[in-house]
């Protein structure tokens, strides 16, 4: 797609198995011929079981894991297979886990004045403490949390201090690994309308989620995996609605309490909504 942000052609990620004492014993075929096109402003959902490859291909786009065959590019430009944190510059991770991803022993205000200073290392202090009060006005949370540690959070906070933290490097591309599963349904709905509201100011998202409700509601297509490849791809309310593949239609028959299409869709509906701005959550 000659208009994308994220463009991956035919991308393969092979792990070598090794005994103990460090010979490869065979290779596993993490992910296998993998193509998708993402633009600014645009969500992707990506679905499938533990063990398909959702988040191989999430740590491969990011860098963390170096793919064997293929071409990752961001804004037409290729990506070297081993890169360093300068080249992962405009993509960001944010993990399932937000509470190993904040560090205990550090307030907020320093968690997000260590990200400004490596990225913007010409701004005074005040300017990054400016900074770090308009990220976390960005996603709901007030100037007090500066001066406040990760424990003094909820979960759903906590989730959106590491949002804040994510856009602290200004990236174009978010890859969200699961973001909202360790969060209970009515806050689940707040970050997931913090997501569409930064879709709407142009990030790109990559949604990986095993919850076809949840991508249902922030991503426009989906991308189904099953082995290490796509299997199924198509706009979301369409392939859920009706699924060619069968593994699709397996994924959707036993999503818990959803498997009919049509309670999966109304329980995304069922979802409240976000205020603007909370305190509790």
């Amino acid at each position: 797609m000659a208009d994308a942000l994220l463009d991956i052609d035919r991308l393969d990620v092979t792990y070598q198995i090794h005994d103990a004492a460090g010979r490869t014993v065979r290779r596993l075929k993490a992910l296998a011929n993998i193509s998708l096109a993402l633009s600014r402003g645009e969500a992707i959902g990506v679905v499938g079981e533990s063990g398909s490859g959702k988040s191989t291909l999430a740590r491969a786009i990011v860098g963390l894991v170096s793919p064997s065959s293929g071409h990752i590019r961001i804004d037409g430009r290729d990506l070297p297979r081993r890169r360093g944190a300068a080249a992962r510059h405009g993509i960001q991770m944010i993990f399932q886990d937000h509470t190993s991803t904040l560090n205990p022993f550090q307030t907020v205000g320093r968690i997000l004045d260590e990200v400004l200073a490596l990225w913007r290392p010409q701004a005074e202090r005040d300017e990054r403490r400016a900074q770090a009060l308009g990220l976390l006005d960005k996603v709901g949370l007030g100037a007090d949390a500066l001066e406040r540690y990760p424990h003094a959070f909820s979960g759903g906070q906590r989730q959106r201090i590491s949002i804040a933290r994510a856009l602290a490097t200004t990236p174009r591309l978010l890859i969200c690994d699961e973001p909202t599963s360790a969060l209970d349904v009515s806050i689940q709905a707040q970050i997931l309308d913090l997501f569409a509201a930064l879709k709407a100011e142009g990030y790109a998202l990559l949604f990986i989620s095993h919850n076809l409700a949840v991508v249902n509601r922030i991503a426009e297509r989906i991308i189904v995996m099953q082995g290490g490849r796509i299997v199924e791809q198509g706009a979301t309310s369409a392939t859920i609605a009706a699924p060619v593949h069968p593994y699709t239609r397996q994924l959707i028959a036993s999503a818990p309490r959803l498997s009919d299409r049509g309670a999966l869709l109304r329980s995304v509906a069922a979802l409240p909504d976000h205020p603007k701005k909370t305190g509790a959550t």
